[in-house]
């Protein structure tokens, strides 16, 4: 007479309720060939000792021959648990400091949530109010802190992780690229030659941050394209004319930011 068994690995028990997707490794002895069935679900219903990964509960019996023609039988049971996703989209993956992300969760059969934006802010964490499905859309601004003079871009990794009421889990990861953030400045050489008399030449002192590129407009039709530019303003008219002079400063990643500065010109006087 054969001993036949059968069980779970690592459980020594012929019974086991499992998480959605866990891959389960059966265990039979006693024998010299075996037979599962079904043998759906089984990486090899032939082997003493298969992976099985079902997607619902299932009894499987295994029939274990020996010396002699003896044969025998005996099952094990697999609870398989409603499967879990962690899902979620974003509108965009890589922009400018301060990047304002949305968020459109799509997660299913879900009881908690454990946002981690990897940026340092705390971890967001959600109690569902529905096991079945989510879909919730919310926003998260990321920073370029990198402080970098080379103007470093920084990668944030988002990870979202799921529980269910089973304590199952599922992770789903996603990045976000942050490029520095351009700030527009200038002021003047003498900042008190903002309103003189026509003809009136300016030196421009170029203060931003994290630019490589400059478009000064100023306000006559006049343009430069330097970093501190020169720049003489006419009033041939009989009242003062107003110019407003911008600065638009963009970065190698395509960020940009303007600045504004309003220059009063007398007329001229013969």
């Amino acid at each position: 007479e054969m001993e036949v068994t059968a069980f779970i690995s690592g459980t020594g028990s012929g019974n086991i309720r499992a998480c959605y997707g866990e891959v389960i490794q059966l265990v039979s002895g006693g024998g010299t060939d075996y037979v599962w069935k079904p043998a759906t679900y089984l990486d090899d219903p032939y082997s003493a000792t298969p992976l099985a990964n079902p997607i619902e509960s299932i009894v499987y019996v295994v029939t274990v021959s020996g010396a002699c023609g003896i044969t025998d039988s005996t099952s094990v049971t697999i609870e398989r648990f409603p499967p879990l996703e962690a899902k979620f989209t974003i509108d965009t993956t890589s922009g400018c400091s301060p990047l304002e992300v949305t968020f459109h969760d799509q997660s299913f059969g879900v009881r908690e949530y454990y946002w981690d934006f990897g940026d340092g802010s705390p971890v967001d964490y959600w109690l569902s109010q529905d096991t079945v499905t989510s879909d919730t859309t919310f926003t998260h601004t990321f920073y370029n802190t990198t402080n970098d003079p080379t103007d470093t871009a920084q990668t944030y990794e988002i990870e979202l992780l799921i529980k269910n009421i089973n304590d199952c889990t599922d992770t789903l990861r996603r990045y976000v690229t942050v490029f520095p953030e351009v700030t527009a400045n200038f002021d003047l050489i003498d900042m008190a030659d903002t309103i003189g008399c026509h003809p009136l030449t300016l030196d421009f002192r170029n203060q931003s941050n994290n630019e490589d590129y400059y478009l000064w407009e100023f306000g006559d039709g006049g343009s430069s394209g330097n970093e501190n530019p020169t720049h003489t303003f006419d009033n041939f008219g009989t009242i003062d004319s107003v110019y407003s002079v911008e600065l638009v400063t963009t970065s190698s990643y395509f960020c940009r930011d303007t600045a504004w500065q309003d220059i009063t010109v007398h007329s001229y006087l013969e």
